[in-house]
């Protein structure tokens, strides 16, 4: 693989390319360490139970999320928090 390939738009990434596979994994995206340096499960655990985060669990998967879903929310906590209004385009120019 090359790695200069430039990275994907949201919206040409595959499944498999946008899809986390463990809470581990989700950690590891969103950069949530413990403070001893490990990866924050428990975090990801508890946002998933309370549903406020886009991270479910799936039979036979167990629990996951998409790249782009965690991305979209984020972005849109970003945007309620500094007063920007959603034109509903999931922050695309066009």
């Amino acid at each position: 693989m090359n790695n200069n390939t430039p990275p994907k738009d949201e919206n040409s990434l595959t499944l498999g390319d946008d899809l986390i596979t463990s809470a581990e994994q989700i950690a590891r995206e969103l950069q949530w360490k413990t403070k001893d340096g490990r990866w924050n499960r428990r975090r990801v655990y508890h946002l998933a139970s309370k549903g406020e985060a886009p991270i479910y669990r799936v039979k036979g998967l167990g629990i996951c999320a998409r790249k782009s879903a965690l991305r979209r929310f984020f972005n849109a906590l970003d945007e309620r928090s500094l007063g920007i209004p959603n034109n509903g385009d999931g922050g695309q120019q066009g």
